[in-house]
């Protein structure tokens, strides 16, 4: 897996933030790239992906094209790092897999705003009203 992938994440989240940090830190080979989709072009990085999309789910859009959101961009992101993190997410890039951790994504992208607070980091800036992930 030598080619670099694009993630799309909420610049805002503190721990979208945090986990970008931690990736950029074990990413030694430079294969992610990490764009924050509030102030990027989304359609020259990400072609078909809107920032209404782009707020609700991280993304991840391989050299290839192909595009994945969720938990299985999580996994897919986590591919292209070195050591046990690239071996767990190849065996949970999986889609049956992938599948399986969607609801705990989504539980963890619902609460974001809540768990930055929580873990003291960044706050994401949402409204506790407004759509998220």
């Amino acid at each position: 897996m030598d080619q670099q992938a694009t993630v799309v994440y909420d610049g805002h989240c503190g721990v979208c933030t945090a986990l970008k940090i931690e990736a950029e830190r074990r990413d030694r080979e430079n294969r992610l790239r990490f764009v924050p989709f509030q102030s990027s072009d989304l359609e020259e990085v990400a072609p078909g992906v809107t920032r209404q999309m782009a707020s609700k789910a991280v993304y991840v859009i391989r050299a290839d094209g192909r595009r994945f959101s969720g938990a299985r961009a999580v996994f897919e992101a986590m591919r292209h790092l070195p050591g046990p993190w690239g071996s767990i997410g190849a065996i949970w890039a999986f889609p049956a897999l992938s599948l399986l951790a969607e609801p705990i994504y989504r539980l963890v992208a619902r609460n974001r705003a809540t768990l930055s607070r929580w873990l003291n980091l960044n706050v994401c800036e949402l409204d506790a009203g407004s759509e998220t992930r």
